[in-house]
């Protein structure tokens, strides 16, 4: 896919959920599962991991 196409694609994407999150209903839904999900140990084990490979590879260790 070209890059044009790839950046309208998630320009449109992000739009899309944009609008979900702001409607009523759906929106305290997907604030509720992103919550549950950050604050799962599992999702903090694996940005930890992320978070220090970074920081190896920005200081070349």
């Amino acid at each position: 896919m070209p890059e044009t196409n790839d950046a309208s694609f998630k320009s449109a994407l992000l739009s899309a959920a944009g609008d979900l999150a702001k409607n009523p209903v759906i929106g305290p839904v997907i604030e509720q599962v992103a919550y549950d999900f950050l604050s799962s140990p599992e999702c903090r084990d694996a940005f930890a991991a992320y978070a220090k490979r970074r920081i190896k590879e920005k200081v070349g260790l």
